[in-house]
């Protein structure tokens, strides 16, 4: 399988204890969006944070209550950079988060 490396940026202003962005390695976009999500679901902290605010304090369930901001394009880019070389698995290869 051939892989694309992808920048996911975001459109909106950045707080803290936020991502920027990612460079995802991934074989297309919608593969790529879904990355920081499904880490984030698998309690991988190198997924999407507080930008997506999954989870509703007052809601008391561990299911994800808002959509992903990652796979939403009115949100979030997602631009092919590269062809990623051939040893690199797929996944994230670079985050860019504001730390608070």
């Amino acid at each position: 399988m051939t892989l694309s490396l992808y920048l996911l940026s975001r459109l909106d202003a950045v707080g803290y204890d936020e991502c920027r962005g990612f460079v995802v390695a991934a074989p297309d976009d919608a593969a790529a969006r879904a990355v920081p999500f499904a880490l984030w679901a698998e309690g991988d902290y190198d997924g999407c944070r507080d930008e997506c605010r999954h989870l509703d304090p007052s809601v008391f369930d561990d299911d994800p209550q808002t959509p992903c901001a990652w796979a939403d394009a009115a949100r979030t880019t997602c631009q092919r950079i590269g062809e990623a070389a051939p040893d690199v698995v797929p996944g994230i290869v670079l985050r860019s988060f504001a730390a608070g």
